[in-house]
């Protein structure tokens, strides 16, 4: 099922007025590709790595900051872009450090998902429960009819590693 939500990702239409179509290779193609691959491997709750609308951004959320990898055995924050090319594991998380760069300086004031890279740290949007939820929604019915697609939510993920 995972596998299948990836591939539905690029082009998919959205009912979000502000992100209509998920851009294949766009940073919010990136971000929602980790936030599938974080709640299906790590079992994170949808309030963990998203916000509900109109909250405001804080400390006690995850934050870009929250993000480390494991290179020849060692944790790293704040990875080159030659250390994370020579990466095999964990591409999906690798892609979004990549492809949605944000400066060390600025990993604990950005949310760990946004919606795009706009200028300015207080201009990254945090991505909302609403448009996950949404999302998933649209994701689901590009194979499973309506009723099907209800069964599930964001939830899903954590029933499905207990």
């Amino acid at each position: 099922m995972v596998c299948r939500l990836l591939e539905a990702l690029p082009g998919s239409h959205l009912s979000s007025r502000s992100h209509s179509t998920i851009v294949d290779n766009s940073w919010l193609y990136y971000n929602l590709r980790a936030c599938i691959a974080v709640s299906a491997s790590g079992g994170f709750r949808r309030a963990e790595i998203s916000l509900p609308a109109g909250n405001a951004f804080s400390a006690m959320h995850m934050s870009r900051a929250s993000l480390f990898f494991i290179i020849n055995k060692q944790v790293v924050r704040a990875p080159s872009r030659q250390a994370l090319l020579g990466m095999h594991e964990g591409i999906i998380l690798r892609d979004l450090a990549l492809h949605c760069w944000v400066a060390p300086r600025e990993l604990r004031v950005t949310p760990m998902f946004t919606y795009a890279a706009n200028s300015g740290i207080a201009n990254r949007k945090p991505i909302t429960q609403d448009f996950l939820d949404s999302t998933l929604r649209t994701l689901l019915r590009s194979w499973l009819n309506e009723d099907s697609a209800r069964l599930y939510s964001w939830h899903s993920f954590r029933i499905g590693l207990a």
